[in-house]
């Protein structure tokens, strides 16, 4: 019978019981074996650990995550090893796609780079990026870096081969308060400083250093790490876009646009299909009030997105922007350059996309009011107001005010008795109804409004 491949699930961790209960739920059923080293908790952190099953190891924190890490690959005894930090959950979807993998037979030293969704905020925004978090127990594959630490640099060295596949991890360690996050950032520097310190000839550790440092907004240092690490040219291709393509965003704020321009250029020539540099020429030209080349961008930007959206991302550090937005911010612009035939079309293809786009629907309403089509525009207005609130009553009697001037009596009745079902009491809606009314011949209707306004004053 053949031997069943088995997996190792190795974590590092310090003062991680808010965190680690919900991880090891999410892979204890497909673990092996579940190795824990521990750099110092003094919470419940090990008595959680304790009810998984696990080999629990303590290791005294040397400031080097890597130096962590190989620790806790070192007691892996599985085929396979897959790491989790306690901040993250291995998707129900994924475990199936883990399983098919392990239970090849890898002859070679082998790494798997998997996505991994990191949730921003409470409201579960999220961008897209991937890392190694696979790979084949062979000896030789070990972590370097003493922060951002990666397997990759030392399966290299012993002629391995790397993988991509389609297993999600969720992230929440970007969900952090302020404080949480202003203690995370400077830890980081601290390592990363003292990495640059240690190899000052080290291409990723400045381009991290400067990831860090615009983090808080230092963007002078950003730049001049960036600029260090790109002039080290230690990069393949993809890394060189992007960091030309992060480089720039921050020569972007610092309004450093012409530079910038160019540098995103050069990133798109050596790799056209991405979305980041197309964002940003795209901004530039907004700041420039290049209305046209502004939207010549997006479309690119838009193409660009479809692209990776159907065949996947080139550059793994890119954000892939949701069409939607893309499409949202095109049809703005083509009304600001008065376009209106074509922000028509793109409302149309909003629509397609998601049947209530409140921006599409409002648009295209105001689009056939424009054009005293008033039938499709009470169709798209009957959508929007399952939208609407108390907030849009000034909207809303504006739209009525221009009905009346095109004589749209019974449409402008129809608004303003949706402006009294959310504010009943609102003194020109009633009035200018009952005068509707009135003006059409419903005199009965007209008066039995008034009695009841009447009513309602006398009652107060």
């Amino acid at each position: 019978m053949k031997k069943k491949s088995t997996i190792s699930v190795c974590m590092i961790v310090k003062n991680e019981e808010h965190m680690l209960e919900k991880c090891l739920d999410s892979i204890k059923d497909i673990a092996d074996q579940i190795v824990i080293v521990d750099t110092g908790s003094q919470d419940n952190t090990i008595n959680i650990a304790k009810k998984y099953n696990t080999d629990i190891f303590h290791f005294q924190w040397t400031n080097n995550f890597s130096d962590a890490r190989n620790e806790s690959i070192k007691h892996a005894i599985g085929d396979w090893i897959f790491w989790l930090d306690a901040d993250e959950r291995l998707t129900n979807e994924s475990k199936n796609l883990l399983y098919s993998i392990v239970k090849k037979k890898i002859k070679y030293p082998t790494i798997y780079k998997v996505n991994i969704k990191n949730i921003q905020n409470k409201e579960n925004n999220f961008y897209i990026s991937d890392a190694h978090r696979l790979f084949t127990n062979h000896k030789g594959i070990i972590f370097t870096g003493r922060i951002h630490e990666q397997v990759s640099p030392s399966l290299k060295k012993i002629n391995g081969i790397e993988r991509n596949c389609d297993i999600e991890i969720i992230h929440y360690g970007y969900n952090l308060d302020e404080d949480s996050a202003r203690k995370k950032n400077a830890r980081n520097r601290n390592l990363l400083e003292k990495m640059i310190v240690e190899k000052p000839n080290y291409g990723y550790g400045y381009y991290t250093l400067g990831q860090n440092y615009g983090l808080t907004e230092e963007n002078e240092k950003a730049l001049k790490c960036y600029r260090k690490a790109f002039d080290l040219n230690q990069f393949n291709s993809e890394m060189t876009a992007s960091l030309l393509a992060t480089m720039s965003e921050v020569l972007f704020k610092l309004n450093k646009l012409e530079e910038a321009e160019l540098n995103l250029k050069k990133s798109i020539k050596i790799e056209p299909i991405q979305c980041g540099s197309y964002y940003f020429l795209y901004k530039i030209y907004e700041k420039n009030n290049n209305i046209n080349m502004t939207i010549t961008w997006l479309n690119k930007l838009l193409d660009m997105t479809k692209i990776i959206n159907k065949s996947g991302k080139k550059i793994s550090t890119d954000v892939v922007i949701d069409e939607e937005i893309i499409l949202q911010t095109l049809a703005k612009k083509h009304i600001e350059n008065q376009d209106y035939e074509k922000a028509k079309e793109i409302y149309i293809k909003l629509l397609n996309h998601n049947e209530n786009n409140i921006l599409a629907i409002r648009g295209l309403m105001n689009y056939y009011l424009d054009n005293n089509n008033f039938e499709y525009g009470l169709t798209y207005f009957e959508k929007l107001k399952m939208h609407l609130s108390v907030k849009d009553i000034d909207y809303l009697n504006t739209i009525a005010t221009i009905l009346i001037k095109n004589h749209q009596f019974i449409f402008a009745i129809k608004v303003y008795e949706f402006i009294l079902s959310k504010s009943p009491n609102n003194e020109l809606a009633l009035k200018r109804t009952v005068g509707l009314l009135a003006k059409i011949g419903k005199i009965k209707e007209a008066e039995e409004l008034l009695l009841t306004y009447q009513n309602s004053i006398k009652r107060k």
